[in-house]
This record gives C-alpha cells, structure tokens and sequence, in this order.
C-alpha cells in the first residue's frame, strides 16, 4: 500500500498523524528485522479439509528511477520501460493451503472472459507471500520450501504455478521435484492479449474473441487453424 493509506490507517488507532517522512524511517528502519520476524514465527496451524498445498514463483519487474532524476539515460530507453537498465526483477512468491476444487475448461474461459472469479472457489488458507529485489533467486525460493514444508502435511498434493520462464522452472523443480506443475493462465492471457492487438483494435470485441478462441484452444491441447 502507499504511505498515505499507511498513515491513515494509523491515524484510526492513534491520536496522531504520523508524517509521510516519519514512515519512510521507519519502514527504512526496520528492514534489518524483517527476516529475523519471519524466523521467529510459528509454523502454521494444519486445516485438514485443505488436501492442496500450492506454491508460487514469479518475477516482477521494478522501475529503477536515478538519483538524479534520470538524467544521464540514453533517450532511446528513457521512453521505454522493457530496455534494459530501466528495471530490475524482483522475485515474488506466495504458498497456502486450499481444498480441492474442480472446475471445466467452460468454466475457466468463462471466468476469464467475464473477470469473475467463482463463488464457490474455496478460499486459501495459511497464506504467505513473500518478495525480495536483493536476495538472489535461489535464496528466495529457499524460502519458499522453508514455508512450503510447514504447510505440506502428509497426504497433500503440492502443485507449483509458475510463469513461462525456463530458469524459474528449473530453479523450483529443484527444489519441488515431486510437485504438479501448472503453468499460470494470467501470464498467458498477457502474451494473448499482446498478439491479439497485432491483428484487432485494443478492448475490441474481435480482440476479446481472439483471446477466447486461442485460450480455449491451449486448454483443449488443440492446435491453431
């Protein structure tokens, strides 16, 4: 959340508004204590009607703005965010518990067309997420098997969901070799959605229905034309 939501929500404990500047100490302050805090916690407690464990990798990447303003980066880049040197990656990830849930490839174009999610979809449980712009990769996914043995109790399948990125795959196989992989259908409706504006207009009905078709195309494992 940003400073401001920060600051009133404060303001709805305490007597006092606490400055922007005042927080930003602070958040800056107790950044050495964090990773002792996530030591220091108590492994979760289990939810038996939760039979799926899951856990997430993904990468984010951080616009990094210049002390001086910007000045100094070439004007070939300073109007593009994807040129190398504008971000650096973070690695984001995330594990909880859930029950299992069944759903058709209907139902999923379904929810992805209308941006519903279901109702009836159970809810996670025990959630942990987690993100580091300057830990290495491999430390965070560390991490992640650290938090992921806590929530993976006898009898539990454990299903990893990851990007398209082949060294996030390899790096978590290594560390999860027995889980089911599943590839995250939002990163593919980004490159969808990217490919549809190469032939339709953006937020166009054709481009929507370019989306759907090739989306239920991947889900049925069926080839295009």
């Amino acid at each position: 959340m940003s400073y401001e939501e920060a600051q009133e929500i404060l303001s709805s404990f305490f007597p006092v508004k606490v400055p922007i500047r005042s927080l930003e100490r602070i958040v800056a302050d107790v950044c050495d204590e964090v990773d002792q805090f996530y030591e220091d916690r108590p492994a979760p407690q289990g939810c038996p009607a939760a039979e799926i464990t899951v856990a997430t990798v993904d990468k984010k990447g951080i616009v990094i703005r210049k002390p001086n303003g910007g000045k100094g980066v070439p004007p070939s880049a300073s109007g593009n965010l994807d040129k190398p040197g504008k971000k650096k990656m973070a690695t984001v990830i995330s594990t909880y518990v859930t029950e299992r849930h069944f759903r058709t490839i209907d139902d999923i174009v379904r929810e992805m067309s209308d941006e519903k999610s279901c109702n009836s979809r159970p809810k996670s449980r025990n959630k942990m997420s987690w993100g580091s712009l300057t830990h290495a990769s491999e430390k965070t996914v560390a991490r992640l098997k650290k938090a992921v043995d806590q929530r993976l109790p006898d009898g539990n399948e454990l299903v990893c969901i990851l990007d398209g990125e082949r060294s996030v795959w390899a790096l978590v196989y290594a560390y999860f070799p027995a889980a089911f992989f599943v590839l995250d259908i939002f990163h593919v409706l980004e490159h969808l959605g990217k490919a549809a504006l190469l032939f339709h207009d953006e937020d166009s009905p054709q481009a929507r229905q370019f989306v759907t078709e090739r989306l239920q195309m991947l889900l049925w494992a069926r080839p295009a034309g």
